[in-house]
């Protein structure tokens, strides 16, 4: 790994993999280090994707041609359990989801980059 690993979420990473206005915001926390998600970040991406194109009318090829470089990240990605996330959920006022990143972060003790005002309130 790179430096010290650090959590991205969905909403961080889909910023940058779909160039969203606060990609520029994302990048430089990112740059240099070893990123690490809950495995479910990889459907919560495709999730955003649909909506880019069901909702936003984003162009299917373009969409899909980002999602196909999630595979070009060098994540490591991680499984919560179930009771772990359901914990952190119930401490914190997250959804299961968000719980999740704020759990690994936590694990790991390092930063949690995210767009997410709730997620990050409850992390700091």
């Amino acid at each position: 790994m790179a430096n010290k690993p650090i959590v991205i979420d969905a909403s961080a990473l889909a910023a940058v993999l779909f160039a969203e206005d606060e990609a520029p915001m994302v990048l430089p926390q990112i740059a240099g280090c070893a990123l690490v998600a809950p495995v479910l970040i990889l459907t919560e991406i495709a999730s955003i994707a649909v909506k880019k194109v069901r909702r936003l009318g984003m162009a299917q090829s373009v969409v899909s041609a980002a999602v196909a470089g999630l595979a070009d990240w060098q994540l490591t990605l991680v499984e919560i359990a179930p009771d772990t996330a359901f914990s952190a959920a119930m401490q914190t006022g997250l959804s299961a989801y968000d719980a999740s990143y704020f759990s690994l972060a936590r694990q790991f003790e390092t930063r949690l980059v995210t767009l997410d005002a709730a997620l990050a309130r409850a992390f700091s």
